[in-house]
């Protein structure tokens, strides 16, 4: 059942800054899908954090009292067990190389790869069998952004704050609560289908992030 898997999941998070147990040299790179609306956030620098759901979802969290520099979050499930969860993202100092909509563009005869989220046409040789290509199926050799990751924590996502949300790249007016019901919006419009709406508060990895050089 769903509580004997969860048993066996390993993840990869921190729940507070720490140092990573890794020697030099063994920096990991991940694939990360954004929206074209969040990749314009990044291009323009302000979107820093992306919220992922935690999959399976756990019960609730132990405390990380003794987890040292290793820094698992233990998760329990109803049965009383435990499982060391790790986010699939990865660690700080890892890298993040971002998936986006691509759509075909002409210069001349030649046939280049267009970025959705902007329009701005790459040198890039397009590569997909049609005109448009999702975000699921870009290459690495045709991502444009490259993020590292500063911080990772776990939280239930409506712990988000006003400071966060405009980390996440939404404007903010506390007195009107706008930033929380625009990336409520956005969150439902990527997330409920899946089962995880903002109604159903679920348990999200924070990852904090910066743009940097490839």
């Amino acid at each position: 059942g769903r509580h004997g898997r969860l048993r066996n999941v390993v993840f990869s998070t921190l729940p507070r800054p720490a140092q990573s147990t890794r020697g030099r040299g063994e920096m990991k790179s991940h694939p990360i899908l954004f929206s074209a609306t969040m990749v314009r956030a990044i291009l323009a620098g302000n979107k820093t954090q992306t919220r992922r759901v935690v999959k399976p979802q756990p019960e609730q969290w132990t405390t990380p009292d003794g987890c040292g520099t290793s820094a698992i979050w233990p998760a329990v499930n109803h049965n009383g067990r435990v499982a060391a969860m790790r986010c699939p993202y990865g660690q700080p100092g890892d890298r993040l190389w971002v998936r986006e909509s691509t759509a075909e563009d002409y210069i001349g005869s030649a046939s280049f790869a267009r970025y959705t989220a902007d329009g701005f046409t790459s040198r890039i040789a397009w590569w997909y069998s049609r005109k448009a290509c999702p975000s699921i199926h870009m290459p690495r050799a045709a991502s444009r952004i490259t993020l590292e990751i500063t911080n990772v924590r776990v939280e239930r996502l409506q712990e988000i704050t006003i400071a966060d949300c405009k980390k996440e790249g939404f404007s903010t007016v506390p007195m009107l609560n706008e930033a929380f019901v625009d990336l409520a919006k956005h969150w439902d419009l990527l997330n409920a289908k899946r089962g995880y709406s903002w109604d159903s508060n679920p348990f999200v990895w924070v990852i904090e992030f910066k743009r940097v050089e490839r």
